[in-house]
């Protein structure tokens, strides 16, 4: 009947009558039941020990190499790799390599923040707050691989784009701030270094002018100045300057851009409202990231304090390590 029906295209007869028995038998799918085929020699455990003793000699070994090493295929060396729970990631940049010492000392900072925090409260302690440091900013920045993103049918060729680099053609800008916004954003003169001498002249006079206008009750009540550990910053006539303002200076350990607002936040938000854009001169530049502190100042940089907090418990809890999502 099979035959009539179907022609040349049917099963054979013995097939029909096999499949009958084994659908007798209970078995629900026509499909051949899995063999254990022929056992693998290439993934023996002594295979695995060869490969794990190669990748711990070498961790940027390849899988050809491994390969040739061992004498398997290398597929097998990937089956290995995958079973030994290895996978290969690219390094990630780090501003420094810290010794035990400097992790300590970024721990130490942390738990010295948290327990004022939790000793003081916000308003004695957060709210209190002034920070600052210097940045370089460019005539011309590109945009990021994300940032140039576009959206495109399934169909359409992709959006290419040319490799450019930064600008030559840069200013430097020095800015305060704290909770509520902007306090200053200095430009520093063309050609100028950033000496002890020099930071400490902006601090004393054009940084506690504005400091007056705009936070008077903070310097009536007393506040808090935080800054990183650059040469300038640390220099004795700063210090000397800072001690005569009558401000109190907070801890900051070195090599931690990760745990200073102005390097985690700050900076980062002003660039990338800049990125993208041509700047023909200096004065177009700095009228530039003027209204561009002032659009960060308005949308409120109480957040960056609340991710302050947050990076004082990552650091506590990676030991004072570097952590990853920064």
């Amino acid at each position: 009947m099979l035959r009539k029906a179907y022609g040349g295209s049917a099963l054979p007869k013995t097939t029909v009558q096999r499949w009958f028995k084994r659908f007798q038998d209970g078995q629900a799918e026509p499909l051949s039941q899995d063999r254990s085929g022929r056992p693998s020699t290439s993934t023996s455990d002594d295979n695995k020990t060869k490969v794990d003793s190669l990748v711990r000699e070498n961790r940027r070994i390849t899988i050809r190499e491994i390969a040739e090493h061992v004498g398997i295929s290398i597929g097998s060396v990937s089956s290995i790799m995958e079973s030994l729970g290895y996978q290969k990631v690219c390094a990630r940049w780090v501003p420094h390599l810290l010794t035990d010492e400097q992790r300590q000392n970024r721990v130490s900072a942390c738990l010295q923040w948290r327990s004022r925090l939790r000793r003081e409260g916000p308003d004695n302690f957060l709210r209190r707050i002034v920070t600052c440091d210097e940045t370089w900013v460019h005539h011309y920045d590109p945009e990021t691989k994300q940032e140039s993103s576009v959206w495109k049918h399934k169909g359409s060729p992709r959006v290419q784009k040319a490799r450019v680099v930064k600008s030559a053609g840069k200013v430097m800008h020095l800015v305060f701030f704290d909770h509520r916004g902007v306090i200053y954003d200095h430009r520093v003169p063309k050609g100028q270094t950033i000496t002890g001498n020099y930071y400490s002249s902006v601090l004393k006079t054009q940084f506690m002018a504005k400091m007056r206008k705009k936070r008077p009750e903070l310097c009536e009540n007393g506040w808090l100045f935080h800054q990183d550990n650059a040469p300038a910053h640390k220099s004795r006539v700063c210090l000397d300057i800072l001690d005569e303002i009558g401000c109190e200076i907070l801890v900051h350990p070195p090599y931690s851009p990760d745990l200073a607002p102005c390097d985690f936040f700050l900076f980062p938000a002003l660039k990338k409202q800049l990125r993208g854009n041509h700047y023909e001169s200096d004065d177009a530049l700095n009228q530039a990231v003027t209204g561009a502190l002032n659009m960060v100042s308005k949308n409120g940089l109480w957040e960056a304090f609340e991710a302050w907090q947050h990076r004082w418990n990552r650091c506590i809890d990676a030991e004072g390590s570097y952590f990853e999502g920064q």
